[in-house]
C-alpha cells in the first residue's frame, strides 16, 4: 500500500510542477507578428448568348448536307465576361435530329470554330465528339473590362433515301465556365 500512496503522490507532484510550468512563459520565450494582406476582385459575371440555331434547311432524301461551322446555317453563340480569362466551354450535340413522329436523320463530323470576332473569318474549323462533353479551353478577349469570344458550329445531316418529310429536330448543350482570371 505505502508503494501505491508513494506512486500517487509522485503523480501529484509531477502534475502540479507541469501545471505551473505550463501556464507562465518562459523567461527565453520571445514573440513574433506579421501583417497578412486580405485582398478581392469583383468580376463580370459570365453569360453565354446563343445567335443562331444550326440550320440545315431543306434537305433531299439520301443527299448528306454538311453545314461549315462559319457560313450560312451554321449554329452561333458567344460568351463574355471579365476580359483576359480563361474559360472552358463544353459542347455536347445530338446525335440525329427527329420528326414529332419518331423518323431520325443522323448527325456527324461535328465541327466549330472561335474567334474574337463575330465574322469569325481567317478561324480553322476543329472537329470534336458530340456526345463526349471534351471542354474547349479558351480566353475571352481583351486586357480590362468586358471580354468577348464567338463561336460557330457546323455539322453534317445524312437523310436516308427512305427518309420522310418533315421537319426534323434535336437540342444541344452548351456549359460554360471560368477556370482561371
Amino acid at each position: 500500500m505505502s508503494r501505491i500512496r508513494t506512486l500517487a503522490a509522485a503523480a501529484l507532484a509531477t502534475a502540479i510542477t507541469s501545471a505551473a510550468t505550463s501556464a507562465a512563459p518562459l523567461a527565453a520565450q520571445s514573440t513574433a507578428t506579421a501583417s497578412l494582406s486580405v485582398t478581392g476582385k469583383v468580376v463580370n459575371p459570365i453569360s453565354l448568348a446563343v445567335t443562331a440555331p444550326l440550320d440545315f434547311g431543306g434537305m433531299f432524301v439520301g443527299t448528306p448536307k454538311t453545314i461549315s461551322p462559319d457560313g450560312a446555317g451554321d449554329g452561333r453563340f458567344n460568351v463574355s465576361g471579365e476580359a483576359g480569362a480563361a474559360i472552358s466551354v463544353t459542347l455536347q450535340m445530338p446525335t440525329s435530329v427527329t420528326t414529332t413522329g419518331g423518323a431520325s436523320i443522323p448527325l456527324s463530323n461535328w465541327t466549330y470554330v472561335v474567334g474574337t470576332s463575330s465574322a469569325l473569318t481567317g478561324t480553322t474549323p476543329v472537329s470534336f465528339n458530340p456526345t463526349a462533353g471534351t471542354p474547349i479551353s479558351t480566353n475571352l478577349s481583351g486586357t480590362s473590362g468586358v471580354g468577348r469570344v464567338y463561336f460557330g458550329i457546323g455539322a453534317t445531316a445524312t437523310p436516308s433515301a427512305s427518309a420522310v418529310n418533315g421537319t426534323y429536330s434535336a437540342t444541344g448543350q452548351i456549359t460554360v465556365a471560368y477556370v482561371g482570371m
